[in-house]
């Protein structure tokens, strides 16, 4: 069994010496089932050893620790403005826990694409913090027309605004004969902003299938630091190729 996944453990009364509580809850197809052991902590003299730890050292007898939360934080797309983020989703070997009942939280406000720093916070019978990650994104684009050919097809999307542009390294375009873009039949390319096709918005794509439907889709995105981040893709639209 893994912990964390299968089972989750919880402590009480093990940091002073005397007798400790340890109680498993069950996760997954185990969810329902419980086990509580006690056992023993002795001082250090007379076990012949160090200062003893515990696996939720520093969270106060009888609380549950933070430690193991699942911690998720939807993204925002850029709008030229100071944000923040919306309340955080957490969970703790399952439930999910109420804001200002079983925790509070901070959040960094950012204003340009990237990744903001989120600090949870236990509170009632939950103790301890965990930090999660808030990220801006830019904002997407959507196709504004598709032009059919020969084998072929040209699509042309909105051009962002001056604010956002500046927030946007490129688009991807992605084309796709199934409407669900599945992976075997989807494929995608890369357009710079600073490229002709990007400074134009408009991207011919080629040597595809005569009398064929394709579904389109844009995408911006915006590297910051090392890391991509990318906008929602765009709504689909159906452009059918000529013979």
């Amino acid at each position: 069994m893994i912990e964390g996944t299968d089972y989750w453990v919880y402590y009480e009364n093990n940091v002073n010496v005397g007798t400790a509580k340890a109680t498993v809850l069950g996760l997954g197809s185990y969810r329902g089932r419980s086990i509580t052991k006690t056992f023993r902590i002795v001082s250090s003299s007379s076990a012949g050893l160090g200062a003893s730890t515990s696996g939720n050292a520093g969270v106060p007898s009888g609380k549950i620790s933070l430690a193991k939360a699942s911690i998720t934080v939807k993204s925002k797309a850029y709008n030229g403005k100071t944000q923040k983020c919306a309340v955080p989703t957490v969970k703790v070997g399952g439930k999910t826990l109420r804001h200002k009942v079983d925790f509070t939280y901070s959040c960094k406000a950012g204003k340009k694409v990237g990744s903001y720093k989120v600090t949870v916070k236990g509170a009632g019978k939950y103790a301890g913090t965990k930090t999660a990650t808030f990220k801006i994104v830019p904002k997407g684009t959507s196709v504004k027309k598709l032009f059919k050919a020969k084998r072929a097809f040209t699509v042309k999307w909105k051009k962002p605004s001056k604010a956002a542009l500046k927030q946007t390294t490129g688009y991807q375009v992605r084309w796709s004969t199934s409407k669900k873009f599945t992976k075997k039949t989807t494929k995608t390319m890369t357009v710079k902003a600073t490229s002709a096709a990007g400074r134009k918005c408009t991207l011919k794509v080629s040597k595809l299938k005569a009398k064929k439907t394709y579904y389109v889709q844009v995408r911006t995105y915006k590297k910051v630091g090392g890391k991509t981040y990318y906008s929602s893709w765009s709504r689909a639209k159906a452009v059918k190729t000529r013979k």
